[in-house]
C-alpha cells in the first residue's frame, strides 16, 4: 500500500494531532511540511513524548516532519505529519483523546526546540552558497565579483582557507548602483566603503570572502584584476593561495600606497581541467585600512570589486581602468605643467623691475601650486608614494604654504605687503596652519588624546577663516587701487581665491565638483583652469608695459643725444 500524501484533515483533533511514518524520504513528504533534523534528537529522546504516545513511538530509523512556521499559524505548529513505511505501509493513528494529549506534548517539544535553536545553530548551519559565474569561451570575457561577499573585521590567517566556514559572517554587497562613480575623479563600479555599512570609524584589518561556481573554457588562461580602489592595502587569496597584493603585510601596520590596477594570474590548477563542468573557487581578500579614512562616512575597505575573466578580457578591462585613472587626473597633470610655465614667465619679469618682489612671490606660489597638483598624480598614478608621505607633502606642507604664498604675492603686487603687519600675520597663520595639520594626521591616531585632534581641526577652520579675511582685504585694496594694473589683476585674484577656498564655498552650498563626460572636475579645477588665462593676461600686460617703458626711455635718450 502506497504512502498517503494528502493535506491534513480539517477536524480539530487532527489539526492538533500527531502521526508517525517510518522509512519515508524527505522528498516524499507533502509540500506543506518541512523536515528539521533537530527534531529527531529532541523528540526521539523526549520522555514526555514516549510516555504519552506509547502506541506511536518514533523509532531510531524514523523521520520527523514539522509544519512550516512560515506558512502555518501557531495552532498548526502542533501538527506533525510523520509517516511510517511498515510491511503494509499503513498510516498509524491514535485515538482522539490520545491525540489531544500528544498535541500538548508536541507544543512542549516546540518550546524546547525554540530554546535549543540557538545552541544547536552551529551544528546545522548550512555552508555558504556559491555564486555561479560563466565565462563565454573564445571571446574576451570578464565579470566583476560584486558578491555579496562574506565580511568580517579582524585578522586571522585561517580565513584565507577555502574550507573555512564563513556562513556565520555578515554579508557586504559590492554591487554598484546604476551610474555610480566615486565622488572624486569619476571611477565607475564604485561603492561606499564599510563605514556606510555599519562599521563607521573602524580602522584596521578586515576580510572579504566569496565562493564561486565558475564555468569557463578549461583551455583558457584565467586571470583576476585586483580591486581598483581600496582605502589602504590588500592581499588576494584564491583557494588559500596568496596571489599577491599591494604591500608587505609582515608589519603590524602596513604602509599603504596609491592603488593601481593589478593583474593576478590564477593557479595552474585552473588550466588543467578536463571538462567545462563548474569549478568551485574560493576568493579571499585581506584588507587593511589606516586611520586616515575613519572620518569619511563612505570610507574604509574596498570601493571597486575585483574582476575575474580570461586573459584577453582581463587585459582589456585592465587598460580600461588605467584610462579611467589617467582621464580623472588629466586636469591635475595639465594644470601642473601650465603653472610651471607661468612661474617661468613671472620670474622672467624680475630683470625688468628688480625693486619689486611680487614676481618672485608669484613664481613661488605657482611652483607650489604645481607641486600640489603634481603630487596627486604621483600618488594616484605612479603608486610610489605612501599615504603618510602624501599626507605630509600635500596636506601638511603644500596646501598651507601655497595659500600663504598666494596671499603674500598678491600683497606684493598691490603694495600691501609693504606694511609690516601684513607679512607677520601671514607668517603666524601659516605656522599655525602647518602645525595643526601635522597634529591631526594619521601618524598620531591613538597616540594623542581625542580632544587634541578636535581642537586642532577647529584651529584649522578658524585659521582658514582668517586667511579669507586677509583675501577680502586684498580684494578691497585692489578695487580701491587707482592704477589699471590692479584692476587687470582682480580677475586672477578672484579666481585663485575660489580655487584656494573651495571647501569654504562648499560649506555655504556652492557645488564642489561636477562630472562632465563622467570625469570628476572640482570647483578648484575650474577656477585654476580659468585663472591661467587671467594670470597669463596679467603678466603679458606687465611685460608690454615694461617694453613700452623701455621704448620710451630709448626715445628720450635719442632725443637728448640729438
Amino acid at each position: 500500500m502506497s504512502v498517503q500524501n494528502k493535506p491534513p484533515p480539517r477536524s480539530l483533533s487532527y489539526r492538533l494531532g500527531l502521526a508517525v511514518v517510518r522509512g519515508v524520504n524527505a522528498a516524499d513528504a507533502p509540500d506543506w511540511l518541512v523536515y528539521d533534523p533537530r527534531l529527531d534528537a529532541l523528540v526521539g529522546q523526549s520522555a514526555l513524548f514516549n510516555r504519552r504516545a506509547s502506541r506511536c513511538v518514533l523509532p531510531r530509523s524514523g523521520m520527523l516532519v514539522w509544519p512550516s512556521l512560515r506558512k502555518a499559524r501557531l495552532e498548526r505548529t502542533a501538527l506533525m505529519w510523520v509517516k511510517a513505511a511498515a510491511s503494509n505501509g499503513n498510516i498509524l493513528t491514535c485515538s482522539r483523546r490520545e491525540m489531544r494529549r500528544l498535541a500538548k506534548a508536541s507544543i512542549s517539544i516546540l518550546l524546547l526546540l525554540m530554546l535549543a535553536s540557538n545552541a544547536s545553530a552551529d551544528a546545522v548551519r548550512p555552508t555558504n552558497a556559491s555564486t555561479e559565474l560563466t565565462l563565454a569561451p573564445g571571446v574576451s570575457s570578464f565579470v566583476y565579483l560584486d558578491g555579496p561577499w562574506q565580511f568580517h573585521v579582524g585578522d586571522d590567517p585561517r580565513w584565507s582557507s577555502p574550507n573555512y566556514d564563513d556562513s556565520g559572517w555578515p554579508s557586504l554587497d559590492l554591487r554598484p548602483a546604476p551610474g555610480a562613480h566615486d565622488p572624486d575623479v569619476g571611477l565607475t563600479h564604485w561603492v561606499p566603503g564599510w563605514s556606510a555599512s555599519g562599521y563607521s570609524r573602524y580602522a584596521g584589518y578586515a576580510w572579504y570572502r566569496l565562493r564561486i561556481a565558475l564555468s569557463a573554457d578549461p583551455h583558457e588562461q584565467l586571470e583576476m584584476l585586483g580591486p581598483a580602489l581600496v582605502d589602504g592595502a590588500y592581499q588576494l587569496y584564491v583557494d588559500g593561495t596568496l596571489l599577491g597584493g599591494t604591500v608587505n603585510f609582515q608589519q603590524p601596520a602596513p604602509r599603504a600606497y596609491g592603488i593601481r590596477p593589478r593583474v593576478f594570474v590564477l593557479p595552474s590548477s585552473f588550466e588543467s581541467r578536463s571538462s567545462q563542468a563548474p569549478r568551485t573557487m574560493s576568493v579571499a581578500l585581506r584588507v587593511w585600512t589606516g586611520p586616515w579614512a575613519i572620518a569619511d562616512p563612505q570610507g574604509g575597505g574596498i570601493h571597486i570589486a575585483p574582476v575575474l575573466g580570461n586573459d584577453t578580457g582581463i587585459r582589456a578591462e585592465y587598460h580600461s581602468q588605467w584610462l579611467e585613472k589617467i582621464r580623472g587626473d588629466f586636469f591635475e597633470v595639465g594644470q601642473a605643467v601650465v603653472f610651471v610655465c607661468l612661474a617661468v614667465m613671472a620670474c622672467s619679469l624680475i630683470p625688468f623691475d628688480r625693486s619689486s618682489r611680487a614676481y618672485a612671490w608669484l613664481g613661488v606660489a605657482l611652483v607650489l601650486n604645481a607641486c600640489a597638483r603634481g603630487n596627486l598624480m604621483v600618488y594616484w598614478l605612479e603608486g610610489g608614494e605612501s599615504v603618510q608621505a602624501f599626507e605630509m607633502f600635500s596636506i601638511v606642507l603644500f596646501v598651507p604654504l601655497t595659500l600663504a604664498a598666494w596671499t603674500v604675492a598678491w600683497g606684493m603686487w598691490l603694495g600691501i605687503a609693504e606694511d609690516r603687519w601684513f607679512g607677520r600675520v601671514v607668517a603666524i597663520l601659516s605656522a599655525v596652519y602647518v602645525s595643526a595639520e601635522f597634529l591631526t594626521r594619521s601618524w598620531f591616531y591613538g597616540v594623542l588624546p581625542t580632544w587634541v585632534g578636535t581642537s586642532m581641526r577647529l584651529t584649522i577652520t578658524w585659521d582658514r577663516y582668517a586667511f579669507v579675511a586677509l583675501w577680502a582685504y586684498v580684494v578691497y585694496r585692489a578695487i580701491r587701487h587707482e592704477e589699471r594694473a590692479a584692476w587687470i589683476a582682480l580677475p586672477a585674484i578672484l579666481l585663485i581665491a575660489i580655487a584656494q577656498f573651495g571647501s569654504e564655498l562648499s560649506s555655504v552650498g556652492v557645488p564642489g565638483i561636477w562630472f562632465p563626460f563622467g570625469t570628476g572636475v572640482s570647483l578648484s579645477n575650474y577656477a585654476n583652469f580659468f585663472s591661467t588665462f587671467a594670470l597669463f593676461g596679467m603678466l603679458l600686460h606687465r611685460l608690454w608695459s615694461f617694453a613700452a617703458r623701455d621704448v620710451l626711455q630709448l626715445q628720450t635718450t635719442d632725443t637728448g643725444a640729438a
